[in-house]
């Protein structure tokens, strides 16, 4: 599945717990919420009748199970399942279906050996992406579609029907499903049969599916058409509402080159014959999920429009279907055991989408992604809410709350650090035995660490484990470097970096630590203790700890080597560059050293660096401001950075220019943000023009412009801007423009303006699964306006969130808030919070506040000081 979490605060649940020990992990098992052992599924034969404007279904179960003992009855999940009638092997039994538990009881004795249940049930179909659920979109005609769809990760295909919902009991499923009028149904495997009925529907069969997990089950019917090819043996499609599959092209050879990529990368064949790419109106708390030959994705991460899509929607849309696609091996072939090793998918997807994008297009620099995704896991890893990667799961609840940053972007990181510890072919040939040893099996995290042991005749399990059996984020300090017959004797010492006390705690690693004496070859050593340790480098000069930025470490130097490699910065690898100014503004962040080190190595910064890492600069020097507002020295300062971006913009200009790389596209996209955001007033002029004169020509704006162009029209709304905007939201049936539409009309600086937006969070002009992240939207710029209004219509705004995302929803709200008021109160709600992702939620939010008012303190008055030392 594909999270938000970096771009929303949605996903904002961890677990609570400051360290997980070995023997605790050993323990969990026996607290699991879990069907009682001795019966398992062989295969589910399934028959959906749905109903889509009653939002209710018929269901028709027949079930081959195997009992290998006696059991006094058979207990499954079931969750808002109304059972009519159910008979074992013939016998009709009684049935207790009970809320609390999600289980269905079948009170009747069952022998051990083989035996077949029937049941026929009523269920129910959902506004929100959980179980069996409806989206509604405009249709260019101005009536309204609505389409089927599904999602059952973590534990929701207990309310499709009666089963084991739990990813260790695998079976097949062999799905029918009376197709509404007019509409294509879709499922797992291709379509077998298709008979039609006396309403004129149809009753469409598929082909058994292989042996699989229930959350990778689909379900699904709409208005849609269909573009395919064949490439590697298998059949692959995209497939969107009618009008919109076009916009799939890039995605449908994606799916091409990927397919063969991962194939030869993992040794095992993909075993389906066909792979559809489903787009799906709407939005839900993730982007897309990896159904298993029917990945599921809400169109923004699918389709691209030629009109309103730009070159990092281009981007995403590559990277999750590559992160998609990489999960029907790690996750759907091989899956884990149960939800504690939930980063043997996530992880490994997050690695693959990256190595996958780096092949391929090597162009956009994806490596350079993985460092801003390791510095996104090293943030929420050194909170005193963080967990381990494999961590204690025991229930759905926190099956959901492990989707995030620590799963998926510190897993991504680990991997990328073991593999460059290992070398790439011995990690690929461990990954190559794992996959083929567990083919259609479940796993456990210590079957990877064998497998990779075993491969590459190292011991990587020590390494393996300090760094997803205990949370946190190791310091590794250069303490002084020695020039001696022409190589460099390097002194480092290991600490933990943390954002809090609890974070900071002593806490020890194995760290394989890469350095490298600018222009020569690296060094490798592993770091252990805290005792000093040297290693020896070739060559004499400036010092680059964690060469490469492979390894999941903060690096912090001494004033000498800082001095050294602030003057050899614009010589170092990209990739180094940007590992060395996120360290430093995060040290700076911390407290562990000034952010004029940051500042300093901006002013190092090349003409000709790479537009990611000029993106990420103005992007951090806007991000400044906010620290600044109402503070003597905020005009100052803001002429500086104004005078950064301007340079930088003067070289890129508006328009694109022939032959530039994707990646100036999107700085460029940036910097008219940053100008904008900066008070540039001939950039915001600008922009107002633009898309003024979009109105009556719409190739005055391109892709690469509209979103940022609208973004800005919309922060800078006058009223008759407000309702210009408004009126094209109503009047479009383009979803791609209605999304953006609608987002730049949250986006509103001006508060009168902020309370119609909100207004309309609540009316048929905003589809109900945009209505959350749109009232998020409006909460980082009026967070207590908007606050206000969730209180005032939670129930509204309930029927809007996934239920396992309403408790808690209101931390991402209040999370943008600068007092001390706000933090207290949210630490009040989580002393009272009665789960434990939702009192994360809550710490994590108050812990936030209270960060950036320390920063307040502290960080103006070191750029304020910086600044007076320069001539600039």
């Amino acid at each position: 599945m594909s999270a938000l979490f970096l771009k929303t605060p949605l996903a904002l649940a961890v677990s609570a717990s400051l360290f997980w020990s070995v023997a605790a992990l050993a323990a969990v098992p026996s607290e699991r919420d879990v069907l009682p052992a001795g019966a398992s599924p062989q295969l589910y034969q399934l028959t959906i009748d749905p109903d889509l404007q009653k939002l209710s279904f018929q269901g028709e179960l027949t079930l081959d199970f195997t009992a290998s003992q006696t059991l006094n009855e058979l207990v499954l999940n079931a969750l808002d399942l109304t059972i009519i009638d159910a008979s074992i092997d013939g016998n009709k039994v009684d049935t207790e279906v009970v809320a609390a538990t999600q289980r269905v009881h079948f009170k009747t004795p069952v022998s051990p050996g083989k035996h077949q249940l029937r049941v026929r049930y009523h269920g129910k179909i959902y506004e929100q992406s959980a179980g069996l659920f409806v989206t509604d979109y405009s249709k260019p005609d101005g009536s309204t579609g609505r389409m089927l769809s599904s999602q059952f990760e973590p534990g929701d295909a207990r309310k499709l029907a009666p089963m084991w919902d739990e990813p260790a009991h695998k079976a097949v499923f062999k799905i029918s499903i009376i197709e509404p009028k007019n509409q294509l149904a879709l499922s797992n495997m291709p379509e077998q049969r298709r008979q039609l009925l006396p309403d004129g529907r149809a009753r469409v069969d598929f082909a058994p599916s292989v042996k699989m997990s229930s959350y990778l089950l689909y379900v699904g019917a709409g208005d849609y058409e269909r573009i395919s090819g064949r490439s590697g043996g298998i059949e692959h499609g995209v497939v969107a509402k009618k009008g919109d599959a076009v916009k799939g092209a890039f995605a449908l050879n994606a799916s091409y080159q990927l397919l063969d990529y991962y194939n030869d990368y993992f040794g095992v064949q993909y075993p389906l014959p066909k792979l559809d790419h489903i787009a799906v109106p709407g939005a839900g708390g993730f982007g897309a999920m990896e159904n298993w030959g029917a990945v599921m994705y809400f169109e923004g991460t699918l389709l691209l429009d030629p009109q309103f899509s730009n070159t990092s929607d281009k981007q995403e849309v590559f990277a999750v279907v590559g992160h998609e696609m990489a999960h029907q091996w790690f996750g759907n072939i091989v899956t884990m055991q149960w939800w504690d090793d939930l980063w043997l998918n996530e992880g490994f997807a997050s690695w693959m989408e990256s190595k996958a994008s780096q092949h391929f297009y090597p162009q956009w620099h994806a490596e350079l992604g993985a460092v801003g995704s390791r510095n996104y896991a090293m943030f929420q890893d050194a909170q005193e809410t963080s967990h381990p990667i494999v961590q204690p799961v025991r229930n759905l609840e926190e099956a959901n709350a492990a989707f995030d940053g620590i799963t998926y972007s510190k897993g991504l990181s680990v991997i990328t650090m073991l593999e460059a510890y290992l070398g790439e072919e011995a990690f690929r040939a461990g990954v190559r035995a794992y996959m083929q040893k567990h083919q259609y099996g479940n796993t456990v995290t210590s079957n990877l660490w064998q497998a990779l042991a075993q491969a590459s005749g190292r011991p990587v399990e020590t390494i393996a484990q300090d760094f997803t059996n205990q949370m946190g984020v190791p310091l590794i300090t250069a303490l002084r470097a020695e020039c001696q017959q022409g190589n460099t004797t390097l002194t480092l010492t290991q600490s933990r970096f943390g954002l809090d006390a609890a974070s900071k705690q002593a806490q020890q690693w194995t760290v394989p630590v890469t350095a490298q004496v600018t222009g020569q070859a690296a060094a490798r050593a592993e770091i252990r203790g805290d005792a000093p340790q040297t290693m020896t480098l070739p060559g004499c000069g400036a010092v680059t700890v964690n060469a490469g930025q492979t390894g999941y470490y903060r690096v912090d130097y001494s004033d000498t080597l800082f001095a050294d490699v602030v003057k050899a910065f614009a010589q170092l690898p990209a990739v180094d560059q940007l590992g060395l100014l996120k360290d430093s503004v995060a040290l700076g962040y911390a407290g562990y050293s000034d952010i004029s080190r940051y500042l300093a190595l901006t002013q190092q910064l090349p003409v000709e660096a790479n537009p990611i890492i000029s993106t990420d600069v103005v992007q951090q020097l806007e991000g400044f401001t906010d620290l600044y507002r109402g503070l003597p020295g905020e005009q100052a300062y803001k002429a500086f950075a104004l005078k950064k971006a301007q340079a930088l913009f003067a070289k890129v200009g508006w328009e694109k220019q022939a032959g530039e790389s994707d990646n100036t596209s999107i700085l460029r996209s940036s910097l008219i943000g940053v100008l904008a955001e900066l008070g540039d007033q001939t950039v915001i002029s600008e922009a107002r023009k633009r898309f003024a004169a979009s109105q009556t020509d719409k190739n005055v704006l391109p892709g690469d412009l509209y979103g940022v162009v609208l973004k800005i029209v919309g922060a800078q709304a006058t009223a008759a801007d407000f309702a210009q905007l408004k009126t094209l939201a109503a009047n479009t049936s383009n979803s791609t423009e209605k999304r953006r539409l609608l987002g730049a009309l949250a986006s509103a600086k001006d508060a009168a303006l902020a309370k119609q937006a909100l207004a309309l969070l609540l009316t048929d002009l905003t589809p109900k699964q945009f209505g959350p992240g749109l009232l998020n939207r409006v909460a980082l710029e009026h967070t207590q306006l908007a606050y206000e209004f969730y209180l005032a219509n939670q129930a509204a705004f309930d029927e809007r969130l996934d239920p396992l995302r309403r408790d808690g929803f209101d931390a991402s709200l209040l999370g943008s808030a600068r007092d001390v008021a706000t933090a207290n109160l949210l630490r009040q709600k989580a002393a009272a919070a009665k789960t434990k992702p939702v009192k994360t939620a809550y710490l994590e939010a108050a812990a936030g506040i209270e960060r950036r008012l320390d920063r307040v303190k502290r960080i103006p008055a070191q750029v304020d000081a910086w600044l007076k030392t320069q001539q600039l």
